[in-house]
């Protein structure tokens, strides 16, 4: 009876530990730069306003999400959270066509396959618990700890089984008595003691004549070290099914139309977009498209190529002269 009883807590505690990893992340960034912070399901994630904040191990499919912008003048955002198991999802916070802002999807990846590394300038952490790390240059400080402690105490006729584990608040209280084990004078007790502390410390301390290396953010495009412009391009598949679906269209305004619709849900790379200027025949919907993808594109200093891709000179010297008032 006794080993039934422990497999169940075994089990019982499997399962907490599991559903303590959370289901997914979330990754919320402001397009303009502007600071925000976040609230799920009324909790504060970020205690300084940031422009890209990181959540791991969220453990629910839905939260209550509220964005405050540091900005007074900009009204807050009350949106609802959905979070797909094992994925990271990442959420652009940005003005929509009306003028008020929003948060838009961008992409979602699993969680295995996402940056173990900080963007540059993110603030990442995980739910429920105080900052973990935030990627920046210069001289400072980061630490991050985490101490797992585990105690099994005495299985008895009379005893109790106790684990607790500080950082997820686990308790469990068995209490055996009046089972059958034995008489209540007689003690029949088995013992097993197994205490386990885990600690892990990252520390980098900044000081006079210290040298501190940040994490260094992904380059999507080799060699690149101009601004990004949005945080993670699509991949080659699936450009490739969206220029597939706007060939299928069969005139050129409905090609255009179907060609912003997804560009506004995703990010492209300079090479992405010059190829899908391509797919128009008309010149004066090539002009149009490349100035909408601008604010779509990863490699934003590399945007002066999409004007090879015009044309005529006036249609590329009209181009030039857009990047350039941005």
């Amino acid at each position: 009876m006794i080993n039934k009883i422990l497999l169940f807590v075994l089990l019982l505690f499997s399962t907490q530990f599991v559903h303590a990893q959370g289901i997914g992340n979330v990754v919320l960034f402001a397009q303009e730069g502007e600071r925000f912070w976040v609230i799920l399901n009324g909790e504060r994630q970020n205690q300084e306003p940031q422009t890209n904040v990181k959540i791991n191990e969220l453990r629910a499919p839905m939260y209550k999400m509220k964005i405050i912008f540091e900005d007074k003048t900009i009204p807050e955002l009350d949106k609802n959270l959905y979070l797909e198991e094992g994925s990271e999802v990442t959420l652009n916070i940005r003005k929509n066509n009306k003028g008020k802002y929003d948060t838009r999807y961008i992409s979602s990846v699993p969680v295995a396959q996402a940056s173990l590394e900080p963007a540059f300038g993110q603030y990442v952490m995980t739910f429920g618990q105080q900052l973990q790390q935030m990627n920046t240059q210069g001289v400072g400080t980061t630490s991050q700890s985490t101490t797992i402690q585990n105690t099994t105490t005495t299985v008895g006729s009379g005893g109790n089984l106790n684990n607790n584990q500080d950082n997820n608040n686990i308790s469990i209280n068995l209490n055996l008595g009046g089972l059958g084990l034995g008489m209540a004078t007689q003690q029949q007790t088995g013992i097993v003691q197994q205490q386990t502390t885990m600690t892990t410390t990252q520390t980098t301390t900044g000081g006079p004549g210290a040298v501190y290396i940040a994490p260094q953010p992904i380059i999507y495009v080799p060699g690149y070290t101009g601004r990004i412009g949005c945080p993670l391009p699509i991949t080659p598949n699936e450009f490739d099914r969206m220029v597939a679906s706007v060939r299928n269209k069969s005139f050129e305004s409905n090609m255009e139309e179907t060609a912003k619709t997804i560009t506004k849900k995703t990010c492209l790379t300079v090479s992405q977009v010059e190829e899908m200027v391509e797919v128009f025949g008309f010149e004066n919907t090539k002009l149009a498209y490349a100035k909408f993808a601008y604010r779509y594109t990863y490699d934003i200093d590399n945007y002066f190529h999409v004007a090879d891709r015009l044309t005529y000179s006036s249609s590329q010297s009209d181009l030039m002269r857009f990047i350039d008032g941005k």
